[in-house]
C-alpha cells in the first residue's frame, strides 16, 4: 500500500487522531474492522467531500433530506471553542449505512481539500473559529487527558503556549478593532 500522506492532527473529545492516507491497490484485501469504531466498510468519493451535492442519484424518499448538513457546536477552550460539525449522506441509509459525520467527515473534507487543491462549496468553519491547532493547543495544556502525560514525559508545551498566546493577542486586537468601528459608527450619527 503505497503511503501518500500523513495529514495533520485532528482533536476529538479526548483524542488527537493523526490521518494516515494510503492507496489500496489490491482489491483482495479484506480489513477487519472494529466493531467499537467501524459499523460498516463502504466506497465514497473522495471529491464530495467538497460539495453540498450528492454524488449519487436521489431516491425518492430523500429527495426533502439534503446531502450535506453541519451544526454548530461549542466546547471549553479558546474563544468558547465554537466549532461546525459535519454530516454527509451516504446514499446507502435505507440499507442501513449510517452517514458521515463529526470527526470522520471533518478528515475527509481535510483529505479532499488537500487532494484536490480546492475549497469546499460550503464554509468549513464558523467565523473566528479557533483552527485545529489552537484547538489542540488548548486541550495540550487545559485538559488532564493531555496535560498530565505530556508534564510525566517532559513534553516541552512551549509551542502551545506561544500558540495560544498568538490566538489570544490576535483576539484582543479584532475586539478592539471592533469597539473602534462601534465608536466611529456612533460618531457619525451625531
Amino acid at each position: 500500500m503505497p503511503l501518500l500522506c500523513v495529514m495533520e492532527p485532528f482533536l476529538a473529545a479526548e483524542l488527537i487522531v493523526t490521518p494516515v492516507v494510503v492507496l489500496i491497490l489490491d482489491n483482495t484485501l479484506r480489513p477487519i474492522l472494529n466493531g467499537d469504531e467501524v459499523a460498516s466498510l463502504f466506497s465514497h468519493p473522495l471529491v464530495s467531500f467538497l460539495s453540498s451535492n450528492p454524488p449519487f442519484p436521489s431516491e425518492p424518499d430523500t429527495l426533502e433530506v439534503p446531502y450535506h448538513t453541519s451544526f454548530e457546536s461549542s466546547s471549553s477552550g479558546p474563544s468558547s471553542g465554537a466549532f461546525r460539525v459535519h454530516q454527509f449522506l451516504t446514499g446507502r441509509e435505507a440499507g442501513g449505512v449510517k452517514p458521515v459525520f463529526g470527526l470522520t467527515a471533518a478528515m475527509l473534507i481535510r483529505v479532499a481539500t488537500v487532494g484536490y487543491a480546492r475549497e469546499p462549496d460550503f464554509e468549513v468553519q464558523p467565523p473566528n473559529a479557533p483552527t485545529l491547532e489552537e484547538r489542540i493547543a488548548w486541550a495540550l495544556l487545559n485538559r488532564d487527558t493531555f496535560r498530565i502525560p505530556c508534564e510525566k514525559e517532559g513534553v516541552d508545551m512551549r509551542p502551545a503556549k506561544r500558540i495560544l498566546q498568538a490566538r489570544e493577542k490576535k483576539h484582543r486586537e479584532r475586539q478592539k478593532r471592533e469597539r473602534e468601528k462601534e465608536k466611529r459608527k456612533r460618531d457619525s450619527k451625531l
